[in-house]
């Protein structure tokens, strides 16, 4: 659980830097790194540019058009060995063009915390290091990589509103940061995790269609992959695969030389 909950909240930092110090950040980034499992800096590339400048476009690696499989559930279980690949090319690839930069230097003080941390808890206990810390933060990344599968698949990323799924369960947004609030989140993803609840009902639920408001990420689990496990539109009609959907990745790393997000709330990802 805790391996989890160190995933939305590395996404909600690389978005809101926490604090206005450098110094502070850059340490509270090796923290959540060591939490996690996976350096900080490297959900930049993949997520605050990849998936939120492209979404759903051929520059996505998260694109969930790229699963192609008739049985469903296949979607859903091989999503993140499908695009771990890809994922990994775009992180060398952005982190090669940002060589120089703030970020480069950071990513790779998380990179020697991470594995010199592995090294040091290995050498004292092999198997309790990776029962008790290796596997949850393995975990940890298929959860979180998982999640934006359902998020986003069969929406329409050309709608103002319908192109991301919400999951409304207090529960998992307790222990999710509010991530489950999904849409307000990208329309305004500098805004403070703990007013995307009040921002979603004001600016989203309205106006979105119902069925992409969801109140069990269970529930809609077991409906969308298990039974009846079709994969249809968020409207109910069947699914309409995107005319790119068969094509390849297309690279973005060096079309930009920021590191992290604006964090302006009016400024929109969309």
């Amino acid at each position: 659980v805790l391996a989890f909950s160190g995933a939305p909240a590395v996404h909600n930092c690389v978005h809101t830097p926490p604090f206005r110090s450098r110094v502070a950040n850059s340490v509270w980034y090796v923290v959540l790194t060591l939490t996690l499992g996976q350096p900080v800096s490297s959900y930049v590339p993949g997520h605050n540019y990849s998936h939120h400048k492209y979404l759903a476009t051929r520059k996505d690696i998260a694109r969930t058009s790229q699963m192609r499989h008739s049985w469903n559930l296949l979607n859903l279980l091989l999503f993140v060995p499908q695009t771990v690949f890809v994922v990994h090319r775009n992180d060398v690839l952005y982190f090669k063009a940002q060589k120089g930069r703030p970020i480069y230097y950071q990513a790779w003080l998380e990179l020697v915390a991470l594995y010199g941390a592995y090294a040091l808890l290995g050498a004292l206990s092999p198997y309790k290091t990776l029962a008790l810390v290796v596997l949850p933060h393995l975990w940890a990344k298929y959860a979180i990589i998982t999640i934006n599968l359902l998020q986003h698949d069969c929406c329409d990323p050309n709608s103002k509103y319908d192109f991301a799924r919400n999951f409304t369960d207090d529960v998992l947004n307790f222990f999710a940061y509010n991530n489950g609030y999904h849409t307000i989140h990208h329309m305004y993803p500098g805004k403070h995790w703990s007013k995307l609840k009040d921002e979603h009902a004001k600016r989203v639920q309205p106006y979105i269609h119902p069925e992409l408001d969801q109140s069990s990420i269970f529930g809609y689990m077991f409906h969308a992959y298990v039974y009846p496990g079709e994969r249809r539109m968020y409207d109910g009609t069947p699914y309409v695969e995107p005319p790119d959907a068969k094509l390849s990745q297309l690279d973005w790393t060096f079309d930009v030389t920021a590191t992290f997000d604006d964090d302006d709330d009016d400024e929109l990802a969309k």
